[in-house]
């Protein structure tokens, strides 16, 4: 008597069609058919792990196609059959992609970097009572987001605390801590002296969007060797780099500085040994002083931003690097060794030759390119100094 093949189970495969007449083959489909259900339950647990776009839609979802076209249904079904499958597949992996992203997005951004407690800092009330002024970081955590609020005040410094009267030392926030990592709110107004001076692990500085940010005081960066990465340019409100603010970070390679700044003080970026390049703001207050820039040797590239008047004399001093520097069209005059060079230097002028104050702007191997259709090179004494080449 001829065997006869059970029929498959109507939860699995209820929807699919069958093909009874062979048993051998309705057991090869059968095993088929189990293959692709557990394809499918791979696929929908993937739906909930980060590389569901990269292995469900790449690898699982064209294999079930395949699986449930070319071997469950009958030749003269194949072409509709494939067209009605791929678009219902394609438009429920369109759906859960989309969920999925945005999921992934409300979650990302409802999972930041959590604030550290008040219980990891010391700190103290203005007298108004208004905002809270942290003095000391006491916590353990060496990456360190601090909070915005403490005890339902607004927290506007990190503010240091004399430690000797009698020279005037001062003893910063963060001073001489291991922290790695600072995430600096939007409502700090100042950062006092020393606050992260000697944190030689920290690597990365990132201030919060909207900062109210006004001044960077005295030697706040100086010595940390590490740090590598500072969003400065998104202080918009900076007024005041104060003297070594980054003094021996030997680590940091661009700094873009925001336009609003207006002083930048003695050694302020001096010794930053991998700085490559640097943007400077047109309101910066730039008098005489051959320290602010010193010992830069990685230095690639100079850009002084549009709105620049006067650039003064002595400005970058004792570099050895080949240089290549850009000069806006609103610069109308420039001091006496501006930039001194024991490197090539590349100098790009936008717009007019300007004015000489007092004598040669540039000590080194020279050579500037300028539109050919400005004003004022053909007499200017940069010429008789260096190679000037018309664009």
């Amino acid at each position: 008597m001829e065997a006869k093949c059970s029929q498959s189970p109507a939860f699995l495969f209820g929807h699919l069609p069958l093909f009874p007449q062979d048993c051998f083959y309705h057991r090869s489909q059968m095993l088929v058919r189990v293959f692709a259900v557990a394809l499918r339950y791979i696929q929908f647990a993937c739906i909930y792990s980060a590389i569901w776009d990269l292995f469900a839609f790449i690898i699982l979802t064209p294999s079930i196609i395949l699986v449930e076209l070319f071997i469950f249904l009958p030749y003269n079904q194949l072409i509709q059959s494939f067209l009605r499958v791929v678009k219902c597949k394609m438009k429920k992996a369109l759906i859960i992609l989309v969920c999925f992203s945005i999921l992934a997005s409300l979650f990302a951004c409802t999972h930041e970097a959590e604030e550290n407690p008040a219980s990891d800092f010391e700190y103290e009330f203005s007298p108004s009572n208004e905002s809270a002024l942290i003095t000391k970081y006491i916590g353990k955590s060496k990456n360190v987001v601090i909070p915005s609020k403490i005890e339902g005040r607004t927290v506007t410094a990190l503010k240091s605390v004399s430690v000797n009267s009698e020279n005037g030392d001062m003893q910063g926030a963060f001073q001489n801590t291991d922290v790695e990592t600072v995430v600096i709110p939007e409502t700090i107004k100042a950062i006092g002296s020393n606050a992260f001076k000697n944190c030689t692990a920290l690597t990365t500085v990132t201030i919060k969007p909207h900062s109210e940010l006004y001044s960077i005081d005295r030697g706040v960066f100086e010595n940390c060797f590490s740090l590598k990465e500072i969003n400065i340019e998104d202080a918009e409100k900076l007024k005041m780099i104060e003297a070594r603010a980054f003094y021996n970070c030997e680590a940091i390679e661009s700094m873009i500085l925001p336009r609003a700044l207006e002083t930048i003080g003695t050694e302020a970026f001096a010794n930053c040994l991998s700085l490559k390049s640097i943007t400077l703001p047109p309101e910066v207050e730039m008098d005489i002083d051959f320290s602010r820039f010193y010992n830069l040797p990685s230095l690639e590239e100079i850009k002084f931003e549009e709105g620049w008047q006067t650039i003064s004399g002595y400005m970058f001093f004792a570099l050895t690097s080949d240089v290549n520097i850009t000069i806006p069209s609103s610069v109308k005059s420039m001091g006496v060794n501006t930039i001194k060079n024991e490197g090539t230097m590349k100098i790009t002028f936008l717009g007019d030759c300007p004015e000489l104050l007092g004598g040669n702007a540039f000590d080194g191997d020279v050579t500037i390119y300028y539109d050919a259709d400005t004003k004022g090179w053909d007499t200017t004494p940069l010429k008789d100094a260096h190679t000037c080449i018309p664009n």
